[in-house]
């Protein structure tokens, strides 16, 4: 199903030197911040992931049209989530990290953690629909 939004007029404003927010019929879609550690343009959706980074033109020249561009293209394109989709997003991945739970996106850091992750679902009848494996029978 197509998003009529999408189609809409997209309208930039300027926040700020380093934000621009996206915005469909008042309704944040996307903002365009400068990313100082990464000396680039991130482009995030309306729940803030960040989506794409977009390097600046030439030399130190912080043009943000670039990303903005880029931004208006994965709007319209479907790259972009919905703003709903991107809150729905949000409120899941904060709602997991306040749980403890892995980021299903989220790839795991370092060995440790797969390691503690992986020991967790030996470990846990419930992760595996009450059944467990075979490396985790006892007696």
């Amino acid at each position: 199903m197509t998003d009529r939004r999408r189609f809409g007029v997209i309208e930039v404003s300027r926040i700020n030197s380093d934000t621009y927010h996206l915005t469909i019929g008042g309704t944040l879609w996307s903002e365009v911040e400068w990313s100082a550690t990464r000396q680039r343009w991130c482009i995030q959706d309306a729940g803030g992931e960040c989506l794409a980074h977009e390097e600046h033109i030439v030399g130190m020249d912080r043009d943000p049209q670039a990303a903005i561009r880029r931004a208006k293209r994965m709007i319209i394109s479907r790259e972009m989530p919905a703003p709903e989709v991107a809150l729905a997003q949000l409120e899941e991945k904060l709602r997991r990290e306040e749980l403890g739970e892995p980021l299903p996106w989220r790839p795991l850091d370092t060995e440790a953690e797969l390691i503690a992750v992986e020991g967790r679902r030996r470990r846990d009848p419930k992760a595996h629909g009450g059944k467990m494996n075979a490396k985790t029978k006892t007696g």
